[in-house]
C-alpha cells in the first residue's frame, strides 16, 4: 500500500541504519551483478561514468550490511561469468537524518511550462491557468526536478500548443508524472509501463490521487512487447525516459508502434550520448524536431 507523507508537523519515526554499496562493472556484466545487488539492497541504480568505461553500480540498503554474504555472492557471479576476480566494492554508512522533514523541505512546488508539480503535503494550491500534477515520488524516480523529467515536461508543454494526440504511451513511467501530464493536458487515453513493481504501485496511487484513473492504465512490463503495448497501439505520442542503451535498442519497436506523423520524446540521455541515440532513430526514419538541453542532460523530440 502506498501512503501519503505525514504532515510536516508529524513526529518522524526513528530512521533505520542506511548504507550505500558501490562497485564498477563492464556494461556486458551489468545484469548479473545488478541481480546480486537486488538481493541485498532495497534500491539499485546504474549509470555510465564515461563513454566506453565501466558502469557504476550503486545499492542502498538498511540495517546490517552482510559483507561476507555480499562478497560471496559477487565471487559466485564472477565465476559464473568466467571472470577471475569479482569487482571491488566500497560501503559507506549514510548518516542518520530526519528523512521526513528533509523530503518535505526538499520538494517545494515546481513550475515547468504550464505544468505545476507539487506534493500532497502542499495542499491544493494550483495557480489559475496551470495544469496541476500532485506527485509523491516515494521510492521511485519522478518528482519533475531531474533534468530528464523536466525536459520532457517542457517538450510536452510546447507540443500542446500545436498538436493533439489520441493515444499515448509512457515507457518507464516511474512515478507516473509524465502520464499524468499528458492525460491532464489532452484528456486522452494513456498506457503507462514500468518494469519496477514499486514504480507501478506508486504511479497507480499518484494517478488515482489526481483523478486520472479512467484515462491512464498502468501496467508492469519490460520492453515494448506486444502483450504490454500492442492492445492500444499505434500511438500518436510515445514517451521514453529511461537510459540510452534500452532507448537505442527499442528504436525499431518505437517506429513500429508510432502512427504516421506521430511524435517521440526521448530523455534520460546525457549530452555526449545524444548522437548515438539520434543515429539509431535516424535509421528508423525518425528525425529531430527539437532538442532541449538542461545542464548535462538532453531531451530529444523526434518525428518521421
Amino acid at each position: 500500500m502506498i501512503s501519503s507523507p505525514p504532515s510536516p508537523s508529524a513526529s518522524p519515526s526513528p530512521s533505520p541504519s542506511l548504507w550505500w554499496v558501490v562497485l564498477g562493472v563492464p556494461v556486458r556484466l551489468l545484469p548479473p551483478f545488478e541481480a546480486v545487488l537486488e538481493k541485498f539492497c532495497m534500491a539499485v541504480s546504474s549509470f555510465e561514468d564515461r563513454p566506453g568505461g565501466p558502469w557504476r553500480l550503486e545499492g542502498l540498503g538498511e540495517d546490517d550490511f552482510d559483507e561476507a554474504g555480499f562478497s560471496s555472492a559477487l565471487d559466485a557471479t564472477a565465476a559464473a561469468q568466467g571472470i577471475a576476480r569479482a569487482p571491488a566494492f566500497t560501503v559507506e554508512t549514510v548518516a542518520e537524518r530526519d528523512w521526513v522533514k528533509e523530503n518535505l523541505d526538499g520538494f517545494p512546488p515546481l513550475h515547468a511550462g504550464r505544468f505545476f508539480i507539487y506534493g500532497s503535503h502542499c495542499g491544493n494550491i494550483v495557480p489559475a491557468g496551470r495544469v496541476g500534477l500532485m506527485v509523491n515520488a516515494g521510492q521511485t524516480f519522478g518528482t519533475g526536478r531531474h533534468e530528464s523529467t523536466l525536459g520532457c515536461l517542457l517538450a510536452l508543454d510546447t507540443l500542446a500548443r500545436a498538436r493533439r494526440f489520441t493515444r499515448i504511451l509512457d515507457m518507464g513511467c516511474g512515478s507516473g508524472i509524465l502520464s499524468l501530464a499528458v492525460a491532464k493536458m489532452w484528456r486522452v487515453r494513456v498506457t503507462a509501463l514500468d518494469c519496477d513493481p514499486v514504480a507501478v504501485r506508486i504511479a497507480a496511487a499518484n494517478i488515482k490521487r489526481n483523478g486520472a484513473a479512467s484515462l491512464v492504465r498502468v501496467r508492469r512490463g519490460r520492453g515494448m512487447v506486444p502483450a504490454a503495448v500492442g492492445q492500444d497501439a499505434p500511438y500518436g505520442l510515445i514517451l521514453v525516459n529511461i537510459l540510452p542503451a534500452p532507448i537505442i535498442a527499442m528504436a525499431p519497436l518505437v517506429k513500429r508502434y508510432l502512427v504516421p506523423g506521430g511524435v517521440v520524446v526521448l530523455s534520460g540521455i546525457l549530452r555526449h550520448q545524444a548522437a548515438r541515440v539520434l543515429a539509431a532513430y535516424g535509421a528508423q526514419r525518425l528525425f529531430l524536431l527539437r532538442r532541449i538541453i538542461l545542464g548535462d542532460w538532453v531531451t530529444l523530440v523526434l518525428s518521421p
